[in-house]
């Protein structure tokens, strides 16, 4: 079964991007929403996000995925994509000076693993580990 998100779905990604960024103090961020398109080079992600071309710009596009293939995109799945999202916005200052020393592969395998290290801490292991077992 291949699963789709709805509006329902959508309106409930940015109610949580919006909670997470709040609470991470990104109120100087502009955010802008999509809903189906992907970002980047892998086209599987439940969500992604996109960075303006000037960092300092501050502007981010969040994306919730319409097609969730055969993950059900019920509301913890979505409050963690969303979670996860709003995690690239909180390291991404950091994210732009490590990549005037390193490679481009070695800071994203570095950025994902702190952003894995706070989902763990904010939904434990069920979510940050399994995101997609039943």
């Amino acid at each position: 079964m291949s699963y789709k998100t709805t509006k329902k779905h959508f309106d409930y990604f940015k109610k949580c991007c919006l909670k997470y960024t709040v609470e991470f103090g990104l109120g100087e961020w502009q955010l802008f929403f999509d809903h189906g398109s992907c970002f980047g080079n892998d086209c599987d992600d439940f969500a992604s996000i996109n960075f303006a071309d000037n960092n300092f710009d501050k502007i981010v596009t969040l994306s919730l995925s319409n097609d969730w293939g055969d993950v059900a995109p019920i509301n913890r799945r979505i409050d963690f994509a969303a979670y996860h999202e709003v995690a690239h916005i909180v390291l991404f200052p950091m994210v732009c000076c490590l990549l005037e020393y390193y490679s481009d592969k070695m800071v994203q395998s570095l950025w994902h693993e702190a952003i894995r290290r706070m989902e763990k801490s904010k939904f434990g292991n069920e979510l940050a580990v399994g995101f997609c077992d039943e």
